[in-house]
């Protein structure tokens, strides 16, 4: 964003054309060279050594920011970072650029420049251009580095720092300088604490003998670690270290002041709703009264209106962001548009049939939690639509195809979203609360294998999942068939969904490699698939939360016949682990009836999400189901 240039605009910039100190290459400590490990993380295959960022405003009134980074390599499987691309908007130029590769060689360090002309510049789409170059003889124990000027971010939105990144980073520093007349609201996120985080006060000399005040921010992070793709998480950016400021407001000198951040969320609400996009669009529905008309004579009451509306968009638009449908009356004749458009189009039928409908505005998985204590409407990405029915409040997104009535999709569920109204206020998103897999199936033991019939039930997200994933019944039946190898398959059906959004898969099956026959002992897996082998939750420690999205609740049930040869020996012990504060369990037991062997494993999350201070429970409740469906059961021969 830029500001038109006003006399008092003009000093401004004067007080930001400081003069840029050109940072120097090679001016650290030859010790770096001995450095064979990182510090703290000796499994590293390259750490940062320094990443430093400044950000100012030059003279053009635009956010410049420079980059200084000196990073060491130890691993061939690390080469790669000797790839960089700097992105920059076209009518813009990469300034200030040096970049050097360091070899320590018999003793003396062996510096490999790289010049002007090995950089390419690249279109990466309209806008956006990448400045691109590659270090000259990178090896094992390199130190690479460069530097660099961007104009990055705007005057409203200033670049995002990053202290946490993909590899330890021994030192992260980031500095700000901004005249005083600009109030900045300071966004820190992450769980990695900062080392210093100090705001000074300068008055800084400018052209023709003037002084301003100037803000100096510095923040610094040491030894920080990197951030691992770890599961159970909504986004990256929602747990990595970073700081991004966003312009509250201005005071320029002799203009009355402006603001750009609201109080409160509330008062980002009420805009909607006085918007002719947002709010008009719901109340501008004459043109679905045909529609409505239809949809009436075939509903008894007023709740099956509403899901014969919901059921009419889900089924027949189409999502389509090649075109720009800005008028929602062609959105609706076209039956295609974006999410927000079908949304606001549904939005429009359930006002148009009497209905107390409002938008709800939320950020979805992908994009983030919602900060609220700052209230920016950039932080939503995402239309939903509430219906009220008496004292019943129903949510819709009629944008995914296998998703019922009165249930969101996963992508949706993401804290609270914002009810645009007079009276606004937060709405909880909340996942469909039946949600579960259970495999199952009646086997008989044979000469080392099993014959019988295996099944597997879904419901709720587990089948809209398997729905989503697999609309090729058929691609998915030979996938299955490629993957179980030990698998000799003789039928393979799949069900249509039923009313309760259950999703019945049964499968006639002749099973090796569940049976280790030793001649007169047999060890038997009694966990006939989708046994858990791997802890999800590798790391000693986590500092973040654990998000499931949703509860989980897997079973196993299996009933094997072993017949007349065979006597039970040993089975594994049974197990009741539960998780503080009744937020899961883990139930195993097997039970002998004559020949009829009885396996029942149950595995249930209850909650969507964990704090960190419950992630030791969590890893060992893993690893304790990890064992036991290990174990396995012992058979003797008459």
């Amino acid at each position: 964003m830029r500001f038109a240039i006003v006399t008092s605009l003009f000093l401004l910039l004067q007080l930001s054309g400081q003069s840029q100190k050109k940072i120097k290459l090679n001016n650290f400590d030859e010790s770096y060279f001995t450095m064979s490990h990182c510090p703290y993380d000796s499994s590293a295959g390259a750490f940062y050594l320094s990443d430093y960022g400044k950000s100012r405003f030059d003279n053009n009134f635009e956010i410049e920011f420079t980059h200084h980074v000196i990073l060491k390599i130890l691993s061939p499987e690390e080469y790669d970072r000797a790839d960089i691309k700097i992105p920059f908007s076209k009518g813009d130029r990469v300034s200030g650029f040096e970049a050097a590769t360091y070899n320590m060689v018999d003793g003396k360090v062996m510096e490999s420049k790289i010049k002007r002309k090995d950089v390419i510049i690249e279109d990466v789409n309209n806008n956006t251009r990448s400045f691109n170059f590659t270090f000259p003889n990178v090896k094992e124990g390199s130190i690479i580095e460069y530097t660099y000027r961007v104009n990055y971010g705007s005057i409203k939105s200033l670049n995002t720092w990053y202290f946490q990144t993909s590899l330890p980073v021994i030192k992260s520093q980031y500095e700000l300088i901004i005249p005083t007349y600009f109030n900045y609201e300071r966004v820190y996120q992450g769980y990695f604490p900062l080392k210093k985080a100090d705001v000074e006060y300068k008055v800084l000399p400018i052209t023709s003998g003037l002084t301003a005040n100037h803000q100096i921010h510095n923040y610094v992070a040491e030894n920080v670690p990197a951030f691992e793709n770890e599961p159970y998480i909504t986004t990256r950016d929602d747990y990595m270290s970073k700081i991004n400021f966003e312009l509250k407001r201005y005071d320029l000198p002799n203009q009355p002041p402006k603001v750009f951040i609201p109080e409160s969320f509330s008062e980002i609400a009420k805009q909607y709703y006085e918007s002719d996009y947002w709010h008009g669009s719901v109340t501008d529905s004459k043109f679905t009264r045909d529609v409505v008309e239809v949809l009436k004579s075939t509903s008894s009451d007023s709740l099956q209106l509403v899901e014969s509306i919901y059921h009419y968009v889900r089924d027949n638009f189409k999502e389509d962001y090649e075109i720009d449908l800005s008028n929602q009356k062609k959105v609706f004749e076209e039956q295609k548009g974006t999410s927000s458009q079908i949304n606001r189009v549904l939005a429009a039928i359930m006002n148009e049939a009497g209905f107390e409908t409002n938008l709800v505005r939320i950020s979805t998985r992908s994009h983030g939690r919602v900060l609220k204590h700052i209230p920016i409407d950039r932080q939503f990405n995402f239309t939903l639509v509430q219906v009220t029915i008496g004292d019943e409040k129903i949510l819709m997104d009629a944008t995914e195809k296998n998703i019922p009535f009165r249930v969101l999709p996963k992508y949706c569920l993401n804290g609270e979203g914002l009810l645009i109204s007079n009276n606004p206020a937060w709405v909880p998103l909340k996942p469909f609360d039946n949600n579960s897999i259970t495999y199952g199936g009646t086997f008989n033991l044979e000469e080392g294998y099993l014959t019988g019939e295996f099944t597997k039930r879904r419901s709720g997200y587990y089948a809209w999942d398997f729905l989503d994933d697999n609309e090729d019944e058929e691609a998915y039946k030979k996938s299955f068939n490629e993957n179980m190898e030990t698998w000799m398959i003789e039928s393979h059906e799949i069900g249509e969904l039923e009313e309760e959004y259950k999703l019945d898969e049964t499968l006639e099956v002749e099973i090796e490699g569940k049976v280790d026959d030793l001649g007169d002992i047999l060890y038997l897996n009694p966990i006939i698939y989708g046994q858990t082998v791997n802890n999800p939750f590798k790391a000693p420690t986590r500092s973040f939360p654990i998000n499931y999205g949703y509860p989980i609740n897997e079973t196993h049930y299996y009933q094997i016949d072993i017949g007349d040869q065979f006597v039970v020996d040993e089975v594994p012990e049974p197990i009741m682990l539960a998780l503080p504060n009744n937020g899961g369990r883990l139930l195993y037991n097997v039970q002998q009836n004559g020949n009829l062997l009885t396996v029942t494993c149950r595995i249930q999350i209850n909650e969507a999400e964990f704090p960190a201070e419950l992630y030791p429970y969590l890893r060992e409740f893993y690893a304790q189901m990890i064992e036991k469906q290990g174990e396995q059961i012992v058979l003797k021969r008459k």
